[in-house]
């Protein structure tokens, strides 16, 4: 069905505030950054806001539906760069980890945001839930990728799926933060040994 200019607009409006969300949390922090910070970076009045989230928490849950869509979306992992068939684990792992570096390269500074909002909010149960939620979802997705590499005979099928995707998740999620808080550069390389390791 087609859409109509309202439609259009209000779409239009939303992807701006998650936009402009993104770049001033990344910038500020959640706490310091407000409302009227988020909607006058891209000429909106709180009002636009309050059509679209309830409070600056709900606005914060768009966000992070946000970036589970952007990586639902990324290339099918399978494929490379020119769009020819991956033929190994290793080939799989360096294309599936340029794409999540470059992601991150974007806003590397998301992860402390992503903690901030949980010690500020970690009495409340539906934050707790949705932070459950949103972990479960990461390891469902290198769940999939694991099962994947077993259906093409190369992961070993006595590897404990969920076990590995645990440790991948823990290992990616150390290395951003030790990026964050002491400005190690994150090696391509070494997360993809590592990565071979637990999965060998």
């Amino acid at each position: 069905m087609k859409k109509n200019k309202f439609q259009m607009k209000r779409e239009q409006t939303y992807a701006q505030l998650i936009e402009s969300g993104v770049k001033l949390l990344c910038e500020k922090g959640y706490a310091l950054t407000s409302i009227e910070d988020i909607t006058t970076a891209v000429g909106y009045t709180k009002g636009a806001f309050y059509v679209h989230f309830k409070n600056k928490e709900e606005f914060f849950f768009h966000l992070l539906d946000h970036r589970h869509g952007v990586r639902e979306e990324w290339p099918e992992i399978t494929l490379g760069e020119g769009g020819e068939m991956l033929d190994s684990l290793e080939s799989v792992l360096q294309r599936r980890m340029t794409i999540f570096l470059d992601y991150l390269s974007r806003s590397p500074e998301w992860q402390m945001v992503y903690i901030e909002f949980y010690l500020m909010k970690r009495d409340h149960d539906e934050v707790r839930l949705r932070y459950k939620q949103y972990y479960e979802k990461f390891i469902a997705e290198f769940v999939r990728l694991i099962d994947s590499f077993k259906e093409k005979g190369w992961v070993s099928l006595e590897i404990d799926t969920l076990k590995a995707a645990r440790q991948i998740y823990q290992l990616l999620d150390g290395a951003i933060i030790h990026f964050n808080l002491y400005g190690e550069p994150l090696d391509k390389e070494a997360l993809i040994t590592t990565m071979l390791k637990i999965l060998k």
